[in-house]
């Protein structure tokens, strides 16, 4: 019989630490409009993450070793205008804003990748990545002249056309580039 440890305990493991800095102003202007500005910043740093990923293979080590490690950044700007005013009985409020906010990878256990377009660090945590699609096979000259993910002899004139971003001649997951975020930029 034999025993395997899957996890390394770390008695040094600490909560995240967080630091914030925010800025806001409120104005209201003949008794009725309401403007409102806020801006914040803030930056999660030893946020507890798997290492292992980080310790060369030579080591053999192939349980879980937790560290406080990995950090994001978050930003974002709200806007807001609001109205109210009464007329006798009637009272009309009407109130508007906007607000820009993301967060990004600073600091990743591992983000080691052949080709600088694939890497996560100082990028939006919200980024969806994929195959750049180009179009559609037009033509089966098109499909044999042009790289592709599977088989040739499975595609067909109208299968969606993804972008060779290395340029070795075959799709696969070393042409994954970001192709949209699940964070939208601006919401009003």
């Amino acid at each position: 019989k034999s025993t395997t440890i899957s996890r390394l305990a770390n008695e040094d493991l600490t909560w995240e630490r967080l630091s914030q800095q925010s800025v806001g102003v409120d104005v209201e202007l003949f008794d009725c409009v309401t403007l409102s500005a806020d801006w914040y910043r803030w930056k999660r740093n030893g946020m507890i993450e798997d290492v292992l990923a980080a310790t060369p293979s030579v080591f053999g080590l192939t349980a879980t070793v937790y560290d406080n490690y990995a950090e994001r950044l978050s930003s974002g700007f709200n806007i807001a205008a609001g109205f109210n005013r009464t007329w006798g009985d009637f009272t009309l409020n009407a109130w508007a804003s906007a607000t820009f906010s993301d967060q990004i990878y600073a600091k990743m256990v591992s983000d080691e990748y052949l080709y600088e377009y694939q890497k996560k660090t100082g990028t939006s945590v919200f980024n969806i990545r994929g195959l750049e699609c180009v179009g559609k096979y037009t033509s089966q000259e098109d499909i044999d002249t042009h790289p592709n993910y599977k088989a040739r002899e499975s595609l067909k004139v109208g299968d969606l056309k993804y972008k060779d971003q290395n340029g070795d001649g075959i799709i696969d997951a070393n042409d994954n580039v970001v192709i949209g975020t699940t964070n939208p930029k601006m919401r009003y």
